[in-house]
């Protein structure tokens, strides 16, 4: 069969296939014998997808029949998510095993796969956070924000001790390969004193450095900042522009604009919109306003 088939991959923990087809998982860390590379650099939460799309199951199935170590990866996620396939319902293969043997031979997203395998397990958390502590020195970014909210006790987990100096570390890692939801926590961190006193300018750099990055949504960036430059904080108060991102978050920032239009002139709010319109245009992407529209009580826009 030829069939071109396409994923769609939810951020959840990793599920095993079925008992009688699992390896048992080895009790200590395995180390990578080759060279690492990595197969997804974007963390989003549907980017692996893409490399599904462009090809199909039997051409997966034969390049791991040939020793890829890539499509062994890619096969390994399917099948320890339990992905139901045209193909593979009476598969030969093992998805803990792909994933095992691909981290040996250098695949370092294999190294993420593995972390939430072990931490799902329950009784494996100091091999958990090897795994991830492994792939983010390996610049894996999915593995360097988790450690990031790992230490910053934001997600209510035990695998880490809070410790905001090694939150901030690996945030600053993630954001400085381009992970806007990484320079935000940063940002936030400096904002409110984590890891030490506030640093109102650190905050608003990153925040501003957000907008920019490669992997994840505007809209956080956009929220931030239009609230930095509303009140000032690690920059001098600037209502246009904080109009102009509340702009840039419509239809939900609608009352945001509304308090800012009582302060400002006429030619202020023009220029806020002139320069939402502009971004808008730079980037090919349109909110409802950009077209005239105004958001209205009952959610339509007129």
């Amino acid at each position: 069969m030829n069939n071109r088939v396409f994923f769609l991959f939810f951020p959840v923990a990793v599920i095993g296939c079925g008992e009688s087809t699992q390896q048992a998982m080895p009790d200590e860390f395995l180390a990578m014998e080759k060279p690492p590379f990595i197969v997804n650099v974007d963390p989003g939460k549907y980017s692996l997808n893409s490399l599904y799309d462009d090809g199909t199951v039997s051409q997966l199935l034969r390049s791991v029949d040939e020793g890829d170590y890539r499509s062994k990866y890619l096969l390994g996620v399917l099948l320890n998510n339990d992905i139901s396939i045209v193909q593979l319902e009476d598969s030969i293969y093992d998805g803990r095993s792909l994933l095992l043997d691909s981290w040996k031979n250098g695949v370092v997203d294999a190294g993420y796969s593995l972390y939430l395998i072990y931490r799902s397990s329950g009784d494996s958390d100091s091999l958990a956070l090897e795994y991830l502590a492994s792939s983010a020195e390996y610049g894996y970014v999915k593995s360097q924000r988790s450690l990031g909210y790992c230490y910053s006790g934001v997600v209510i987990d035990d695998l880490c001790e809070v410790d905001y100096s090694k939150s901030m570390y690996w945030f600053r890692k993630a954001a400085e390969e381009g992970d806007a939801l990484s320079a935000l926590s940063l940002s936030g961190m400096y904002e409110h004193g984590q890891a030490g006193e506030k640093n109102y300018s650190e905050a608003f750099y990153w925040a501003f450095l957000s907008k920019d990055m490669m992997y994840d949504s505007n809209s956080f960036s956009f929220n931030r900042l239009a609230r930095y430059y509303e009140e000032g904080i690690g920059t001098d108060i600037d209502l246009v522009q904080a109009y102009k991102y509340y702009d840039l978050l419509s239809p939900g920032s609608a009352p945001d604009k509304a308090r800012l239009e009582a302060q400002m002139t006429p030619e202020q709010i023009q220029e806020a919109i002139r320069l939402s319109r502009q971004w808008q245009d730079e980037h090919n992407i349109f909110v409802p306003s950009y077209y005239g529209l105004e958001y209205q009580e009952d959610g339509s826009f007129q």
